[in-house]
């Protein structure tokens, strides 16, 4: 009981175990029934320390069940070698809010300096009763229950949620290493957007169109700071007035 296990030099350690250990055949296996990294809860756990006598040939591997805040998972991924800060992706991180509960999958070589491109994390869960503030172009993201991934370089956020305060379905995809892909991020949505949602997004078109119009968004930042937004539109509960031929359209 009490296990301190130090399984990475800069990654947060697990605390507070309950786990049993064995060791067979220069494999080191750690089975835990409970722990703690920084504010995260693991359950169901199991870490895998293979070949451990032989550096150059040997592996961790790390399995677990795991939930907390929000907040916690984001102080266990901004640390070296997975270096995603909120910051990063926009997010006012003391605003934050919601729990997060998901399957939780670390692998990486038996190394003091382990390379971004050798450490493999994986993710498969659910953001519970969540806010986001800034994680889309300044706009809150909210949600009772969001899917989360995390895999290949990439964290996929996605499920039916609340943009400011407005029904949304998205979906969110962020690259930790953006340099190495198309883009930085790329964000999918269907909303009914107001006047003043379609100009946070850029779509100022309040001259010819007003009031609510259904919109299917898409949007990619890419790494050079450039971002790019296409959309369609449906204007039926919308107010169009086309001024040069005095032309004015009513809802529906």
């Amino acid at each position: 009981e009490d296990v301190y296990l130090q399984y990475h030099e800069t990654l947060l350690p697990a605390t507070k175990g309950q786990a049993s250990a064995t060791y067979i055949d220069d494999n080191l296996t750690f089975d835990l029934k409970s722990a703690y990294m920084g504010g995260l809860a693991l359950s169901e756990g199991k870490i895998i320390i293979n070949n451990v006598s032989d550096a150059k040939n040997g592996n961790v591997d790390i399995k677990a069940r795991v939930n907390g805040p929000v907040t916690a998972l984001f102080d266990f991924i901004q640390k070296e070698p997975i270096g995603v800060n909120a910051s990063d992706l926009g997010l006012k991180l003391d605003q934050v809010k919601g729990q997060t509960d998901f399957d939780l999958s670390v692998t990486f070589p038996l190394e003091k300096e382990v390379l971004e491109e050798n450490l493999i994390v994986k993710a498969n869960g659910h953001l519970l009763d969540v806010a986001l503030p800034g994680i889309i172009k300044d706009m809150t993201l909210s949600g009772k229950k969001l899917a989360l991934q995390i895999e290949g370089g990439a964290a996929i956020m996605e499920g039916n949620g609340k943009l400011d305060g407005r029904d949304v379905k998205f979906r969110w995809q962020q690259f930790v290493n953006p340099d190495e892909h198309p883009f930085a991020s790329h964000i999918t949505a269907k909303l009914v957007a107001d006047d003043s949602l379609r100009q946070s997004f850029g779509v100022d078109i309040e001259e010819w169109v007003r009031g609510p119009m259904a919109l299917d968004i898409d949007y990619k930042e890419f790494s050079s700071g450039y971002s790019q937004l296409t959309f369609e539109s449906d204007i039926t509960e919308s107010i169009l007035e086309i001024s040069p031929f005095e032309y004015i359209k009513s809802p529906g």
